[in-house]
């Protein structure tokens, strides 16, 4: 059930039954102590907020069983510094890792094709990331304040593209006749001199 746990700060571990098929919203979210978790392979999904603020969870074991991983399911969960993503995931919501500031390394699964925005914002020992083949599109503020983030494994896909929330886009590919990469920008405004002056601004950045 939704918030069924929320707030226990003296629980600090918990088995689930095999009943168990889904992980509801924040069911154990602020549950401060919680330091293991068992999901067993009957669950198929991880709901929103479902561990945020766990901030004593240091790693967890996701079964092959499940596809879907929530909005902010372990939002600032601080100490936790060991998740493996099953390749049966095909869809991660957005902020789901979130000042995961003890995440080290991460691997998305090749069914998973979009990074949603602020997925790993403040993941500041963040040092590597494999993005699958599957990824065509990375969300806005994806890896911002990563400052430990010091090499990323990009797609092999020829096309990849850059969300900007409801801002715009830029999208990358390599030229079919030179050997260089060509940049498309999108810019969204509430009037033409507002669009063209957020444009110039992204080309201004993307140039330095």
């Amino acid at each position: 059930r939704h918030n069924a746990f929320k707030g226990c700060a003296a629980l600090t571990q918990i088995h689930l039954p095999t009943s168990v098929t889904s992980i509801d919203s924040c069911t154990f979210q602020d549950c401060i102590s919680l330091v293991e978790v068992n999901i067993p392979d009957s669950v198929t999904e991880i709901c929103e907020h479902a561990f945020s603020g766990c901030s004593a969870l240091t790693g967890i074991r996701i079964p092959d069983s499940v596809t879907r991983i929530g909005q902010a399911a372990f939002f600032d969960c601080r100490a936790l510094t060991d998740i493996a993503i099953p390749e049966s995931v095909t869809k991660i919501d957005n902020v789901v890792f979130h000042g995961c500031s003890s995440l080290t390394s991460i691997a998305i699964p090749d069914d998973v094709t979009s990074i949603g925005w602020r997925m790993f914002r403040d993941c500041r020992n963040l040092s590597n990331i494999a993005i699958s083949d599957g990824v065509t599109s990375i969300g806005d503020e994806a890896f911002r304040d990563c400052t430990g983030l010091t090499e990323i494994t990009l797609p092999k896909s020829n096309v990849l593209e850059l969300l900007l929330g409801d801002k715009g886009s830029v999208i990358a590919r390599p030229s079919g006749t030179e050997p260089k990469v060509k940049f498309y920008y999108t810019a969204v405004g509430e009037t033409k001199e507002a669009a063209k002056a957020l444009l110039d601004a992204m080309v201004a950045q993307m140039s330095n």
